[in-house]
């Protein structure tokens, strides 16, 4: 599947398995969700913005997001909408030249 390699840890070492990183990361964006939010019991409204940013997060693995690798093609963001599709490689000249544009704007 995508030029993919089968790995094999060692069960002594469990951060080195996928699925492990994968929680790590789930819960630290708990963690930061439920320490941004006024009411601690109000975390679960966090909740679809913790899955959006998890799944457009790019991996430095495949060089993709899991949103990109599933359907291919970046997610779109209110902020992109009629701005041409980027692919990964191209996301950050394009970010910086927005932040140009924004210094440029500030200064008048």
């Amino acid at each position: 599947m995508r030029g993919s390699k089968l790995k094999f840890t060692s069960t002594y070492h469990p951060q080195a398995d996928p699925a492990e990183r994968a929680n790590r990361q789930v819960m630290e964006a708990l963690r930061a969700a439920v320490a941004t939010v006024a009411q601690y019991d109000e975390w679960d409204l966090a909740l679809p913005h913790i899955t959006f940013g998890l799944k457009t997060h790019i991996s430095t693995t495949t060089k993709l997001s899991s949103f990109e690798f599933a359907h291919g093609f970046p997610a779109r963001v209110p902020l992109t909408f009629g701005q041409p599709f980027l692919r990964h490689h191209q996301v950050r000249p394009y970010t910086l030249g927005l932040q140009q544009l924004q210094t440029s704007l500030c200064r008048r």
